[in-house]
């Protein structure tokens, strides 16, 4: 049951009834009128989703609804005005409105009153009613599921399609999302990726001699699939403004990758997402033993297999494609460069290709349909005579095994 469809279950015969005779409305027509501003609601987060900052202030929103109420307080009117001052959720529930629908919120109610046939306070008070609702129940996915914010995303975008259908056609152009918004979301990961590749260029200063994080990763001993990435590191100490250059050179503009299953990713064009997408998708190309594709903007702490936060994105993006692609199944190589023991590369190079496995199986993807091998200084893509080169060689690949 998705996010929509829970929602339309909560309000079944009875509660249509209570509301009808609360708002003076045809019970018969309750249904219909939230069913729209559900749907709205559901589209208008899940364009917001990958704004800058949206996922942050959503979890906080969500955190002061807890505080107040849940999704049972909100089935039992705790987001209405009852002229008496008796609604707890009103003031969250409003904020959690401003979130979602932003500075159109106006226009979008309505657009909404017009399609729904209801006056202004009842539109208001029906629009409060359901964005409630929808606050109670990610709160609820997230208290009962365990759910972290990334997941609770996934439930939002995921179906974006369906929420999409059932939005009335005249409060499309309310909800699309602005060119700049989505150039934010286009480089949401880059401040964080940035301000380690700095910490890093730092360290690489101190540490010459000792084995290095795989930052960037490039295809190993076939088919090379994506462009280098290790210049990265070296224009990172020179500054934002020529790294910002090199990484719009080397993987791209951003752009809206949609999914078989509806999931919208936004994703550099040279980036390993679009192009595993397209090797998925062409079927001239069969499953081999040469094709290999390279994450490009995946991180692990100094020496370790450990993986930085900013690698989170990238790591997401590969859980959605494999959610879309139920067939696929990907086989997953480490590499390092020649620096130190080649034993102790061969055991980092395997340590971090599991690390990622086991970052995509707690993203659920299944088990079985991924493994994991360490190649350690062999297969190298540059020369490990130069740090650029020896950058180029710490990488994780990817392997299609099953399409």
């Amino acid at each position: 049951m998705n996010l929509l469809e829970h929602l339309n279950a909560l309000v079944g015969p009875d509660e249509q009834a209570r509301l009808g005779k609360l708002f003076g409305l045809d019970p018969h027509l309750i249904g219909a009128n939230l069913n729209r501003i559900f749907a709205t609601l559901l589209h208008a987060a899940s364009g917001r989703a990958g704004q800058v900052n949206w996922p942050t202030q959503l979890q906080d929103v969500l955190q002061s609804f807890a505080k107040v109420g849940d999704l049972s307080g909100a089935l039992a009117g705790g987001a209405l005005d009852d002229h008496q001052g008796n609604a707890p959720l009103a003031p969250v529930t409003d904020r959690f409105l401003s979130l979602v629908l932003g500075d159109k919120q106006t226009a979008i109610a309505t657009a909404l009153n017009q399609v729904n046939g209801t006056s202004a306070h009842h539109g208001r008070q029906l629009l409060r009613y359901g964005g409630s609702l929808l606050a109670g129940l990610l709160g609820s996915k997230i208290h009962t599921q365990g759910l972290d914010i990334h997941k609770l995303l996934a439930l939002l975008t995921g179906h974006n399609n369906i929420w999409a259908a059932a939005v009335p056609s005249t409060l499309a152009p309310l909800l699309a999302v602005e060119p700049a918004q989505q150039e934010s979301k286009s480089h949401r990961w880059f401040w964080p990726v940035l301000l380690g590749l700095l910490v890093l260029a730092l360290l690489l200063a101190m540490l010459r001699g000792c084995n290095k994080p795989a930052e960037q990763t490039e295809a190993a001993n076939a088919t090379v699939a994506s462009a280098p990435a290790g210049n990265v590191l070296a224009s990172a100490a020179s500054g934002v403004a020529s790294v910002l250059s090199d990484v719009t050179a080397r993987l791209g503009e951003f752009f809206k990758l949609v999914l078989p299953d509806g999931a919208t990713l936004n994703v550099p064009e040279r980036g390993i997402e679009a192009r595993l997408v397209e090797f998925i998708k062409d079927s001239s190309k069969p499953v081999d033993t040469d094709t290999w594709f390279s994450f490009d903007r995946l991180t692990f702490e100094t020496g370790a297999a450990t993986l930085m936060p900013e690698s989170e994105e990238q790591l997401h993006n590969i859980a959605s494609i494999m959610r879309a692609f139920p067939a696929v199944h990907l086989k997953l190589g480490g590499y390092t460069d020649n620096t130190g023991s080649p034993a102790v590369n061969m055991r980092l190079s395997a340590d971090r290709a599991n690390s990622v496995m086991a970052a995509l199986v707690k993203l659920d993807v299944a088990q079985d349909r991924l493994s994991a091998e360490g190649y350690g200084e062999s297969h190298p893509v540059a020369s490990n005579d130069t740090e650029e080169g020896r950058a180029q060689n710490r990488r994780i690949d990817v392997r299609v095994t099953a399409k």
